[in-house]
């Protein structure tokens, strides 16, 4: 599998090399959020082609995170764009920090604390509006709440994390190429 099915998007590469090149910060998390959703759509195709997605757990996720991440989007657009220069680099080097510290998982099932159903109604929505308002790390970020909340090893995590991590590139994106 390539890195895009196991990793994400690159947001936290992509978002800083389009400041860099001038692009202001609405269109860069749009043309980012475009190359994402084309990488976890293909990522999560890849997962099903091989039996690895569970649609009928998964179709509250797909709608939850969709949603939230639609409305993240939304509120990003209205956001003054100065604002966003100055919050979008400072979201940077945080996630950075928080991947370099952040714990590591195995993929052994752990203890479940919640259901995918609960985590589909309140921690989707929330990593989704994360997502459509600016994104790098969410899969990362699924696939800690997967292991960690939900007790899963990490092939059940990621396969969840492909299909929430599509729907709330899909959602976000959808707000982007409306506006």
């Amino acid at each position: 599998m390539n890195s895009h099915v196991i990793a994400g998007g690159d947001g936290l590469i992509t978002l800083p090399a389009l400041f860099l090149a001038g692009v202001d910060p609405i269109s860069a998390i749009a043309t980012n959020k475009f190359q994402a959703a084309s990488a976890t759509v293909s990522a999560t195709v890849t997962f099903a082609r091989k039996g690895l997605i569970e649609w009928r757990e998964g179709r509250f996720l797909v709608v939850c995170g969709f949603i939230g991440s639609a409305s993240g989007a939304l509120l990003v657009s209205s956001i003054d764009k100065r604002y966003l220069e100055v919050c979008v680099p400072i979201m940077l080097i945080l996630v950075a920090i928080y991947f370099a510290l952040s714990p590591k998982l195995a993929n052994e099932d752990r203890r479940k604390r919640i259901g995918i159903l609960l985590f589909s109604f309140t921690l989707a929505p929330v990593l989704g509006f994360y997502d459509g308002i600016f994104g790098p790390g969410v899969g990362c970020f699924f696939i800690v709440g997967f292991v960690l909340l939900c007790g899963l090893g990490m092939m059940r995590a990621m396969s969840f994390t492909k299909l929430a991590n599509a729907s709330c590139n899909l959602g976000s994106l959808s707000v982007f190429t409306g506006s």
